[in-house]
């Protein structure tokens, strides 16, 4: 299958992951917006040597990882409603120019550090932090151990620190 092109795969496995999603989600647009996120996440993976080995699952697995995310959104939304003549006691702090400038560049460097790591320590960090994908996923997904990406991680963080510290960027 890692011969197969892209469109291959999501001809073929588009309407099965459609249909699962309608199952978890309940909701045919919703399920339709987590397709296509699916797809959005493996497409990079996919194309990048030595490819994934077992499409199907790695697909299902994002999937899942989505609908899990889709719920823990929803959890949070659904609060309880507070008067209005609560909430116009509570005092607001918006962030004056100042503050957001810096934070813009802080971001800025941030990203800035990421593109400068190794390739391999970039990919992982971004599949982790980024992405949400656990170490064993990371591993599937590059076809390398997890202590492998482990290793990857700790030395994408200590390069982020080290960088950061330098041009003090946090």
């Amino acid at each position: 299958m890692a011969d197969c092109r892209f469109e291959d795969v999501f001809k073929e496995h588009h309407k099965e992951l459609e249909q699962f999603l309608r199952r978890q989600v309940n909701d045919p647009d919703m399920a339709a917006d987590l397709v296509q996120d699916t797809f959005i996440r493996f497409k990079p993976l996919y194309e990048k040597p030595p490819g994934i080995q077992k499409v199907r699952a790695y697909l299902f697995r994002i999937a899942r990882n989505l609908v899990i995310d889709h719920f823990r959104r929803e959890q949070i939304r659904c609060t309880d409603s507070v008067p209005e003549d609560i909430l116009d006691e509570i005092p607001t702090e918006v962030a004056g120019p100042e503050v957001r400038a810096a934070s813009q560049q802080r971001l800025e460097n941030i990203r800035a550090a990421v593109d400068q790591l190794p390739p391999r320590c970039r990919d992982v960090f971004i599949m982790s932090r980024v992405q949400g994908m656990t170490l064993a996923e990371i591993g599937l997904a590059l076809n390398i151990s997890p202590k492998t990406v482990f290793s990857h991680f700790t030395k994408a963080l200590q390069l982020l620190k080290s960088q950061l510290d330098e041009g003090s960027g946090l």
